[in-house]
């Protein structure tokens, strides 16, 4: 048999502990399915206790499990660094996180974009035809509040 690599001996000793934890988690299992079970013709008013687990203290127990499934959790954690091929994308200039200051730079600058939006169409529906005055232009854009306003304070310094 050719010796294993690296790869595969850490594949290997991840695959003996979870086998483990799983043995020990169903022999826990079963022995806590089994205690609820005879717990159906049990009067509700006393309090029952499952005492022992897998022979241990059941405080104990569960200690120990949930031990071993966090260690598990962490070696395939480690194996996945190790063994999987990894690609790390940048932050392609901010646009998922950006700094505090450049992020409220990025707000101000879009509202400031939508109030010219906003003064672009109010201008779009401009009416000036053939005037040649401002009076004229003032007459034919009557619906246009804004502008007849503006139209009136121009006037004060001409």
């Amino acid at each position: 048999m050719p010796p294993r690599t690296d790869k595969e001996g850490i594949t290997y000793g991840i695959t003996q502990k979870l086998q483990h934890t799983r043995k020990m988690v169903d022999s826990a299992h079963n022995e806590a399915i089994r205690f609820l079970n005879g717990l159906e013709n049990v009067s509700a008013k006393a309090v029952t206790r499952l005492h022992t687990i897998n022979g241990q203290p059941a405080s104990q127990a569960v200690e120990d499990l949930a031990s071993l499934v966090c260690n598990m959790v962490h070696a395939a954690h480690q194996t996945a660094l190790q063994v999987c091929a990894t690609k790390t994308t940048p932050n392609e200039g901010g646009k998922h996180c950006m700094p505090r200051p450049m992020s409220k730079k990025r707000h101000n600058l879009s509202v400031k974009l939508g109030v010219i939006n906003q003064r672009d169409s109010r201008l779009a529906g401009l009416s000036l035809g053939s005037a040649t005055t401002l009076e004229e232009v003032r007459q034919r854009n009557k619906p246009n509040k804004s502008l007849c306003h503006f139209i009136a304070t121009f006037n004060v310094f001409l």
